[in-house]
């Protein structure tokens, strides 16, 4: 065990201190790593090479190396020890961790051995398996030799959690870190590893063993190399973001696998679902889709509460609507007007819900009134609303003529113990899974919060629980002498209204407050048929949802919506999703899908700190030629590019490549198709107007970064004929950043506006 640790290990702890024992397993090891290296060598080519060892000590091959030599652990801890071959020194280089080397010494039995620059001699084998010498760079991948990317799929983890990285590919390997889906990581390496439960359940390939090295960082440097572990190929989304489309409004999306429809786009500019291209799949696009969320929590955070089954019931095809009215004399000039309002909009609910709206009709008064009329139920919930409007409302209507409020200064009745009783006795939390609960109160006064007070309410928190509210007109008749208490109790309606609003309890509809009799039923018949028609357009769940399952589950049960709709929160409430996270909107979500190829439009995928670092290489290009030394030109370029892209690009290079090689940024501009050689022959003068279109692109993505644009053209110079490029209008607004979490933005630019 202990040869096999001096290989692969978790922590300097985990070994036993003494000498290091020769042994044959970690060769063993060793050697079945190599093997996987060699069948995967397109992928993950060895960077640790002789050649490169003659280059860090200027060609001697021994002796010190030279400054910006040094190294990375790209697979487990590397081993340090007193002298090549020597006693170990019962500490590690950690997994992603860079260092310089300071000196290389070869071995009297054979082999590489390099020292970490420091005091004390701490010297490693320069072939230990995983060691990245030099810069790490991202896989070049396709034709166009973008950095390769990748994404956590979707469903992939059964169990609720993020996708986890391993610090080697094996799936006993020491687990490191996580990531989260949509975010997109540069792939650094792809080799042969052990096989992965997961991928044989995802991929039927019991035989699937690929596993990637993702990095966070595109241009890695000594002291943070962004390396975040390696993840199961069969788990991950390539993510060609330079490959971007939106489908056109109406095309049908479908899932992947079985091509069943899953969303309709609408490819407005207002919309907040985008897609982007992954690969041709001829003859269609395969995209994935996800949910824009703004704080960077992974579907994987939103799993509910395991060991229960909620049952998604078609809410928004089961209305029931309660009237809680204020049963005393105040309120009785305003019921007629309430039963004209039904009656307005009765055919309406008839012919949208049939017999499956429901209705119930109850009053609430004062303690002081006796038990049975602090609360009084006049009709249970039924579907007959001709009885309702025939029989109960005008039997209320007649009782408030003998209960009027208590005498003295206390004006108030009491609300909050009636929204209690209805959600207890009418109400239900068993029986609101079954339908949309709907409360419309109507009264003048605040609840006086004596046998009920706001605490109480706020422990029936339920968002699914949406009330209506409607204040009377204040009553004229009040003596003087009570006037401000009367005031006072009067504007403490809408105060609790919106506290009941503010702390998000109930789903609160905002009040209408102080409407004349005829217009408090146009208002009510008007929020019903608003009800009505939401019901209609929104998504029907009608099967169950394993709370305790992966969002993903849930959504393969009830049918992605793409958009954030009522009836999509209400049935994830039910099923016991966290209420913190439907709240707040905190879902990501990757879907591979399909669409027709015809049925796109290309766009560009960016996110700020792209847009940052190409305006910044782009303006090293476009400062005017004029100004430069003649015939220092191409090195002023090339002096420029190697401190904003890392690396100096060779002169026969074009600037395309060696910018899409370095920054991914896509360029089709005349002059970058060009290299510094070639850039040398041309005079400044030929160069300027090449040199200003570059000056309008920096322009345009700093007007970009901050939310507008303007039109652009070019225009003859009238005075020396001169073909410039010149914004024409005004700025308008232009805000296509979508938040794509851990405070990252993106945007989809049109191909038109890149250089």
């Amino acid at each position: 065990m202990h040869c096999f640790l001096s290989v692969f290990h978790t922590s300097p702890r985990a070994r036993t201190p003494g000498p290091r024992q020769k042994c044959l397993l970690p060769l063993l090891v060793i050697l079945l790593f190599s093997l996987s290296v060699i069948a995967n060598a397109a992928d993950a080519e060895p960077t640790c090479t002789d050649g490169l060892f003659r280059q860090w000590t200027n060609g001697k091959g021994d002796g010190a190396t030279i400054p910006g030599a040094f190294i990375t652990a790209g697979i487990g801890d590397v081993p340090l020890y007193d002298a090549p071959n020597g006693k170990s020194l019962e500490k590690s280089i950690p997994f992603s961790q860079g260092y310089a080397v300071a000196e290389m010494r070869g071995a009297p039995s054979g082999g590489t051995w390099l020292r970490l620059r420091g005091a004390q001699p701490q010297w490693f084998d320069a072939r230990t398996d995983g060691l990245i010498c030099g810069k790490p760079r991202p896989i070049r991948a396709g034709t166009d030799r973008l950095a390769l990317k990748a994404v956590a799929g979707l469903g992939v983890d059964r169990l609720g959690q993020r996708l986890r990285g391993n610090n080697a590919p094996r799936r006993d390997a020491p687990g490191i870190s996580e990531i989260s889906v949509y975010r997109h990581y540069f792939v650094f390496a792809r080799r042969q590893g052990g096989r992965h439960s997961d991928c044989e359940s995802l991929t039927n390939d019991a035989g699937n063993t690929e596993w990637w090295l993702l990095g966070e960082k595109q241009l890695p440097t000594t002291r943070n190399s962004g390396l975040v572990g390696w993840f199961p190929a069969c788990r991950l989304i390539p993510w060609k973001t330079r490959q971007a489309v939106r489908p056109v409004r109406g095309t049908v999306v479908r899932l992947e696998k079985t091509g069943k429809e899953i969303a309709t786009s609408l490819a407005t500019e207002s919309d907040k679902v985008f897609f982007a291209l992954l690969e041709d799949t001829d003859p269609d696009y395969r995209i994935a889709f996800y949910g824009a969320g703004d704080s960077g929590v992974s579907y994987r955070d939103e799993a509910a509460a395991r060991g229960a089954t909620a049952e998604v019931y078609p809410r928004y095809e089961n209305p029931s609507v309660v009237f809680l009215v204020d049963g005393t004399a105040s309120t009785r000039p305003h019921i007629k007007y309430m039963r004209q309002a039904l009656r307005s909009i009765q055919g309406e609910l008839t012919r949208q819900y049939g017999n499956n709206i429901r209705y119930a009709l109850a009053a609430y008064r004062d303690a002081k009134h006796g038990i049975k009329r602090h609360f009084q139920i006049y009709s249970g919930l039924t579907s007959d609303l001709e009885i309702l409007l025939n029989a109960r409302l005008p039997a209320l209507q007649h009782d408030t003529q003998a209960w009027s409020a208590p005498s003295g200064d206390d004006f108030q009745e009491d609300l909050f113990y009636g929204l209690v009783r209805v959600l207890e006795d009418l109400l239900p939390r068993s029986a609101r899974k079954k339908t949309l609960p709907i409360i419309v109160i109507l009264g003048d006064m605040g609840s006086h919060e004596r046998s009920v007070d706001f605490s109480r309410l706020a422990g029936m928190r339920d968002e699914t629980v949406h009330l209506i509210f409607f204040q009377t007109p204040p009553d004229g008749s009040v003596p003087t002498d009570k006037r401000q208490a009367y005031d006072a109790a009067y504007q403490t309606f809408e105060r609790q209204a919106n506290r009941l609003r503010d702390k998000k309890i109930f789903t609160v509809m905002k009040p209408h407050l102080g409407l004349q009799s005829e217009k408090i039923a146009r208002a009510m018949a008007k929020d019903l048929q608003v009800m009505a028609q939401t019901g209609k357009k929104l998504p029907r769940f009608s099967q169950e949802i394993a709370a305790g399952a992966a969002v993903v589950d849930a959504l393969e049960r009830v049918d992605w919506p793409v958009e954030w709709r009522p009836g999509f929160i209400a049935a994830l409430k039910q099923a016991g999703f966290p209420t913190e996270y439907i709240r707040e909107r905190r879902f990501q979500m990757v879907i591979p899908a399909l669409v027709p190829q015809g049925q796109v439009q290309e766009r560009v995928m960016v996110d700020k700190d792209d847009l940052r670092r190409w305006t910044t290489t782009l303006e090293v290009l476009a400062a005017n030629p004029e100004l430069r030394e003649s015939g220092t030109l191409a090195d002023q370029l090339g002096d420029a590019l190697t401190k904003h892209a890392g690396e100096r690009p060779d002169r026969d290079e074009p600037l395309d490549v060696f910018l899409s090689r370095t920054v991914d940024l896509p360029v089709r501009t005349e002059l970058l198709n060009h290299s510094l050689a070639e850039i040398e022959k041309m005079s400044p003068q030929a160069l300027t107007r090449q040199f200003d279109y570059l000056s309008h692109v920096v322009e345009r993505f700093r007007m970009i970064a901050n939310g507008v644009i303007r039109e652009s053209r070019r225009e003859t110079d009238g005075l020396t004929g001169e073909v410039r490029w010149a914004f024409y209008d005004r700025e308008r607004n232009y805000n296509p950043w979508l938040p794509a979490g851990n405070r990252r933005w993106v945007a989809y630019l049109p191909m038109e506006y890149l250089p």
